[in-house]
């Protein structure tokens, strides 16, 4: 074993330097003494004595080398493109599975980072929402109120005025799943967070600050406190909101969406949400989740 260490040591050497190697084995450079090994590859010339001074062509290099230094064979090479070709068949289809739902954990961080500072500023407003329906009409592109379903604007650019001092990132403001779909750039989802140019862009849905009427209506947050708003938004039998029994029930900050039922909106629109077969929301008491809508489908 030492005299074929020795051999391959001395093959290494003499590779790096360009020196002439033996046809029939490796000889080290200035050894004295006479090496003898053995090459299953070349019975013929198998257990010859080498003189340190033999010299022979690299091109009969491969006649004596172990067959496992000569090269792939055919076969190997198909194998191996055999195995790589089953992981990427099985590792490319959940690829977009993973897409989404690293889409919805950054969203989901956003909701939270919103649900904080609106527990910032209800602690510091006496637990009660700001009245800036001024903001629905005068922010970039205005309230623009759905004419079927329903006849209101939930877009959120107002909540980025009210929170500008608790939230101050713009990140924070954009769903990345409505950012990154072909919902994200519609009018009806999203909204200037200002009239400064560089104002976030908001791409979220408040349906509790969804109207300007005077005064203001039932299911409407404006001006209201907490416990008020939970109280009216029950007695107010809002088809959607139903009868809540606390503020864990109320749902404050949504994703946008389109049912598959909604028959006025454009045919590609129905069906069609930030996150497949559902929507994260931001509840009132500040936790926030994902919750599954049978009126909406894949993308």
């Amino acid at each position: 074993m030492r005299k074929l260490v020795s051999a391959f040591s001395c093959l290494d050497y003499r590779l790096r330097e360009g020196a002439p190697i033996c046809r029939t084995g490796l000889a080290q450079r200035g050894c004295s003494k006479k090496v003898v090994v053995t090459f299953p590859a070349c019975s013929a010339r198998a257990n010859r004595t080498l003189q340190p001074q033999m010299r022979c062509s690299r091109l009969a290099l491969g006649a004596c080398l172990p067959r496992f230094l000569a090269g792939f064979t055919l076969l190997e090479l198909l194998l191996v493109i055999l195995v790589v070709g089953v992981l990427v068949a099985i590792i490319l289809p959940g690829l977009p599975r993973a897409r989404q739902l690293a889409l919805g954990i950054g969203c989901l961080n956003h909701l939270r980072q919103q649900g904080m500072a609106w527990h910032m500023y209800l602690a510091e407003h006496g637990a009660r929402f700001a009245d800036r329906r001024d903001l629905k009409t005068s922010l970039p592109s205005g309230y623009r109120p759905c004419s079927d379903w329903p006849p209101s604007d939930p877009r959120a650019g107002r909540a980025a005025v009210v929170l500008a001092d608790p939230l101050t990132g713009e990140a924070s403001w954009s769903c990345p799943g409505a950012r990154w779909s072909p919902l994200g750039d519609r009018p009806q989802v999203k909204q200037q967070g200002g009239a400064n140019p560089s104002a976030p862009i908001v791409r979220y849905w408040m349906w509790r600050f969804d109207r300007v009427d005077e005064p203001v209506l039932a299911d409407n947050f404006w001006g209201r406190k907490e416990s008020k708003c939970v109280a009216m938004l029950g007695e107010a039998g809002h088809p959607m909101a139903g009868r809540p029994q606390g503020p864990a029930e109320v749902e404050l900050v949504a994703d946008v969406y389109f049912p598959g039922n909604l028959t006025s909106a454009p045919p590609e629109w129905r069906g069609r949400a930030a996150h497949p077969r559902g929507r994260n929301r931001l509840m009132m008491d500040g936790h926030a989740g994902f919750y599954r809508d049978i009126r909406l489908y894949g993308h």
